[in-house]
């Protein structure tokens, strides 16, 4: 039996870097081919005696999978009410080869970022084209951070007008990446959303 591979969040982003037009082939292909064996995703809640937090329960949610001749399942937890913490789901994906050895285990919060993102860009390039200078996000956690990464790789030179309730994030990001993408700090949704050629919400 072959040892498992954990790759973690940081690890992702440098293969996804590095493969990225590569990344977008195989999704595409899988999304068109589509799987017609993949159970339905369970969810189970547990009750928490003693959370420092104040939360209540933990909630549990098994997705499994196949492609090809892989099968997987991402598990994410995160405790309830969301809204006390909601940065605080966590999970893994495992993935299988045909005779049950894993091939990986991945951080699947990091994961699930990249592959929506991604699905988003796929949409972007065959709906919105080639010609997109604005991009408008609504909301800049995870996800909206992901998809702006993948749009401004996809479509360089383009500026971007981000609204969130934590500006100071915003900012922070529009610093770091300063090289990559004109990001502006929107006053509010409509700011955002006004004039954009991809609206991200």
């Amino acid at each position: 039996m072959t040892k498992a591979r954990f790759i973690d969040g940081p690890t992702q982003v440098e293969l996804f870097e590095r493969h990225f037009e590569a990344f977008l082939a195989v999704l595409r292909e899988a999304l068109i081919e589509g799987s017609d064996n993949s159970p339905e995703r369970t969810v189970h809640e547990f009750p928490l005696a003693h959370s420092p937090h104040g939360e209540t329960h933990l909630k549990m949610l098994f997705m499994p999978g196949t492609y090809k001749q892989t099968i997987g399942f991402k598990l994410l937890g995160f405790p309830l009410p969301r809204d006390r913490r909601p940065s605080m789901v966590q999970g893994l994906s495992v993935v299988f080869d045909d005779d049950c050895s894993i091939l990986a285990v991945l951080d699947a919060r990091t994961l699930t970022s990249l592959r929506t993102a991604c699905v988003t860009a796929l949409g972007a390039r065959y709906l919105a084209g080639s010609e997109v200078e604005r991009i408008g996000v609504v909301g800049f956690g995870l996800q909206g951070r992901a998809h702006l990464a993948v749009l401004a790789r996809m479509y360089a030179g383009a500026r971007a007008c981000v609204y969130d309730l934590r500006p100071t994030g915003v900012t922070e990001y529009a610093r770091a990446h300063a090289g990559q993408i004109e990001v502006r700090v929107a006053q509010d949704p409509s700011d955002a959303a006004r004039d954009a050629d991809i609206l991200i919400t």
